[in-house]
């Protein structure tokens, strides 16, 4: 039978049996557009003879509820009625003592079905994207098999609940605050390094998930902390080791980095976004022996910082020379800054060297910017020009007090677009040469505010 349906293009493979893509999506169309279909589905006798099902896959259907007779599968080891934006409820699966995988994101779902704690062999838990805001005590530490477990922002847990679940491979959950984020770390650290988690920390849960999942930069290893009281009265964030992508949205009480985590540890950090943390006056504070951080970071976004002053701890002319640097930021490639109206100079001349893959610049509504590069010390001149050789894209926008993009030339032997709009430099202030023989541009377009050099 099974050759048969294969050879008619009804199953995919006799091996592995499944549905023909084209034919359940004509079926899912079918039901979409019949009420009575769905209605058929979701009587109450309709599963009252699928003893033997093992497998439901209602996503996309546009289900309003499940029937009770769901109840009566007992060999059922996976239901899926995830985009089922009617769906309010699911009825108990106190029965279904064989389900390993149970997918409700995104649907209409509010609460968490009845009697989840009974599912003793489930490995997958999908309530992503629902509107869940509660999860009992004591239901999660009972589902000790699970490796896959998404909850929605709208739902906080407990640091020791989810820390209970040693085998999960995939994370996506909400914390209350920062003792029970830092208790879970604490918990979890070894686990943490072959793991793919979303972990949000703090009480605004919409804009958190926005946010978060808005990102176009995506990393497998994620934290972001909303309105928190990180670095007030000494209290830190301890992010996993392994952490890549961090977010601090709306935290007034850090100064710096320095006060969020020690940042000397996070060796695997790829994407930074800070926005509206009013107390940020700069990202590090420079120790007398320097540094060395971000040596993977690829995305620094700085947004909406209306006290930051400098990216170091100190203004550029007592930056330090470029040994203390080490190999930080040396895999940057995009470097954002916008709405920042306190910082008046950007880059320290001396960390130049260290920017070589760096490709794109964009700064914009930082209304007392300067300088984008600084100017040296007297005793630190040399005569020897700066280089971004993969330097494509350059933007500054709407900086008013700007008085000098460089003091000395800068070889960029990539570059492809330069946009200078509403700011006082003109074309011959825009200090970017490049190499003998190397021709990178091959159009110049100059308009009223904007200057655009576009490589086609």
């Amino acid at each position: 039978m099974l050759n048969i349906l294969e050879n008619v293009c009804l199953l995919n493979s006799h091996r592995s049996p499944s549905m023909h893509p084209l034919i359940r999506s004509m079926a899912l169309q079918i039901m979409k557009e019949s009420s009575g279909v769905r209605a058929m589905i979701e009587s109450d006798s309709f599963f009252k003879h699928l003893h033997g099902l093992k497998v439901l896959d209602l996503s996309n259907t546009g289900i309003q509820k499940l029937p009770n007779s769901v109840t009566t599968l007992v060999n059922l080891a996976s239901l899926v009625v995830s985009r089922c934006a009617g769906l309010r409820r699911v009825p108990s699966l106190a029965n279904l003592r064989e389900l390993k995988r149970l997918d409700l994101g995104f649907s209409g779902v509010k609460k968490v079905p009845d009697d989840l704690e009974f599912l003793s062999k489930l490995m997958y838990l999908d309530l992503e994207g629902t509107s869940v805001k509660e999860i009992r005590p004591g239901i999660l530490p009972k589902l000790s098999h699970l490796q896959f477990l998404k909850l929605p922002s709208t739902l906080a847990v407990e640091g020791e609940e989810v820390a209970s679940l040693s085998k999960v491979e995939t994370l996506y959950c909400h914390f209350h605050d920062l003792v029970g984020f830092n208790t879970f770390v604490e918990s979890m650290e070894e686990l943490m390094i072959a793991s793919e988690y979303e972990l949000l920390i703090g009480p605004s849960s919409h804009t958190m998930g926005y946010l978060m999942f808005s990102r176009s930069f995506k990393v497998d290893k994620n934290v972001m902390a909303y309105d928190c009281s990180i670095g007030k009265e000494g209290n830190f964030l301890n992010f996993p080791a392994d952490l890549q992508g961090l977010e601090i949205v709306n935290c007034n009480d850090a100064q710096s980095l320095h006060c969020v985590h020690p940042f000397e540890y996070a060796t695997q950090l790829e994407y930074v976004f800070i926005t509206n943390c009013n107390g940020m006056e700069c990202l590090f504070l420079l120790p007398e022996d320097g540094w060395r951080i971000f040596p993977r970071l690829k995305f620094l976004n700085l947004d909406s910082l209306k006290n930051f002053r400098f990216l170091f701890g100190g203004e550029v002319a007592v930056a330090p020379s470029l040994p203390h640097y080490g190999n930080s930021f040396n895999q940057l490639r995009t470097f954002n800054m916008r709405n920042c109206p306190t910082i008046k100079k950007l880059f320290p001349p001396c960390l130049l060297p260290n920017l070589q893959n760096l490709e794109t610049i964009y700064v914009s509504d930082c209304l007392s910017m300067e300088e984008i590069i600084g100017a040296e010390r007297q005793e630190e001149q040399v005569t020897m020009d700066f280089s971004l050789p993969k330097l494509r894209i350059f933007n500054l926008i709407n900086l008013p007090q700007l008085k000098s993009i460089c003091d000395r030339v800068v070889i960029c032997e990539s570059l492809r677009i330069i946009s200078l709009i509403n700011c006082p430099v003109q074309m011959m202030d825009v200090p970017f040469f490049y190499a003998s023989g190397h021709q990178s541009l091959d159009r110049v377009e100059i308009s009223r505010d904007t200057i655009y050099f576009i490589d086609i």
